[in-house]
């Protein structure tokens, strides 16, 4: 069994007294803006404005959130997910492509 394309399940269902264990093979760490994007073909767009623009270093490093206020786009597109957490930052989805 796989957690994701690098990492093994080596025991599975270690019963404890508050849950259950799996045992892995390596060290999980959430991902980067661009990794967690990339797994996701709800992203594709956002991948592909991502490496036009020449941002994929940009978003794979170390970056700075803050959430207050709170995230706002316009009066015409709509967040409809929040918070994808990754390393370096979070994502949040809107239902519409924002245009300058």
């Amino acid at each position: 069994m796989k957690r994701n394309k690098n990492t093994n399940v080596t025991t599975a269902d270690v019963d404890v007294k508050n849950g259950v264990i799996h045992v892995i093979d390596k060290v999980l760490l959430p991902p980067s803006v661009v990794d967690q994007a990339l797994a996701n073909d709800s992203f594709s767009i956002l991948v592909q404005a991502v490496v036009k623009a020449g941002l994929v270093e940009t978003l794979s490093g170390p970056i700075s959130v803050t959430l207050t206020p709170s995230p706002a786009i316009n009066t015409n597109s709509m967040i409809v997910a929040t918070d994808v957490q990754a390393s370096n930052g979070i994502i949040h989805v809107i239902n519409k492509v924002l245009l300058p």
